[in-house]
């Protein structure tokens, strides 16, 4: 993430439902994601899936800010598992937004982490994040290969 931690499922659980959180990068498994692409050509329709687990990043479906975040097995004909993709290779960052673009995928307490305060490692979708680096994960570049 662009706070310097990393968007991990805590200890590679496999189970369905299990949310993920901003923790300290290690580089393993857990903190890897690759990105999806099923209906190629559309990246306002990416799957994330979990290197460790292989489950898919699930929105709760709810539109309230700070809705949380799970993983399910993936599959495409899942809305809630469909996240519109933005990139700024440049920087190395990118941002995930639920598939009708209202909401982005971010630490709840983006606000607090901005200005380097404490902040919980809860990880949800929020409708306004005021261009918050909180809302951006970082990626590398060379890896992207779309």
């Amino acid at each position: 993430m662009s706070t310097g931690g990393c968007l991990a499922i805590p200890g590679g659980a496999a189970e369905s439902g299990t949310r993920p959180v901003e923790a300290g990068c290690d580089g393993g498994a857990a903190q890897r994601w690759v990105l999806l692409e099923p209906y190629p050509g559309d990246r306002a329709r990416t799957q994330v899936r979990n290197e460790a687990t292989g489950l898919c990043l699930t929105r709760s479906g709810g539109t309230q800010d700070h809705a949380p975040v799970e993983q399910h097995a993936c599959d495409a004909a899942r809305q809630t598992q469909l996240w519109n993709l933005w990139t700024d290779t440049a920087k190395g960052e990118m941002a995930l937004r639920d598939a009708d673009g209202a909401r982005y995928l971010g630490l709840v307490e983006w606000a607090r982490a901005d200005q380097g305060e404490d902040h919980a490692p809860a990880i949800g979708t929020t409708r306004y994040y005021y261009g918050s680096a909180s809302m951006r994960l970082r990626f590398d570049p060379a890896l992207l290969t779309r």
